[in-house]
């Protein structure tokens, strides 16, 4: 808690190191919310000074390992039709995911349809004279990663068509 401790006179103890501590327990959920920020600050907080801050994450396993829940109780989890592969990893593997419940746009939806069927990791058309490569880069700045996009245009009847052909998440 972030008040602090009262002795049995009302005063509070100078010494006591657990006075004002902030204590956050929580699942992940989504990093443009206050417990991913607040996550974020105390890891940086234990790096720098270590005696003022501690964080741990922890997912399923853990409690498993120690017979606090059962692999049944996962299992009956998983082959509920409640189940929802991207909640679960928020809930019970400490996954942050990267979108909100306010977003613009359904980040579960997103990820379904991020795959790119037939990736080209060479150029494929180098003699054809109606097809050439367009290279687009999405820099990311302070937390965000960079993104490049590798685009095919066909040109056809004086029109270009583009596909995107394959997509590299750079700094990984």
């Amino acid at each position: 808690m972030n008040v602090s401790r009262r002795m049995y006179n009302g005063a509070v103890n100078p010494y006591e190191r657990v006075n004002t501590q902030v204590i956050y327990a929580t699942s992940a959920g989504t990093k443009a919310s206050y417990a991913y920020e607040a996550l974020i600050d105390t890891f940086e907080k234990a790096i720098i000074d270590p005696k003022s801050a501690f964080c741990i994450g922890l997912d399923y396993r853990v409690p498993m390992q120690h017979n606090l829940i059962t692999p049944s109780f996962v299992k009956g989890l998983k082959l509920s039709p409640a189940y929802n592969e991207t909640t679960f990893a928020a809930e019970y593997l400490g996954m942050w995911l990267g979108g909100s419940d306010e977003s613009w746009f359904d980040f579960e939806k997103l990820t379904k349809y991020r795959k790119i069927k037939n990736p080209e990791w060479r150029q494929k058309f180098v003699a054809d004279n109606n097809i050439f490569y367009l290279i687009s880069v999405d820099v990311g700045r302070l937390h965000d990663q960079t993104v490049a996009c590798i685009w095919r245009v066909n040109v056809r009847d004086n029109k270009y068509f583009s596909t995107l052909v394959n997509l590299f998440v750079l700094g990984r």
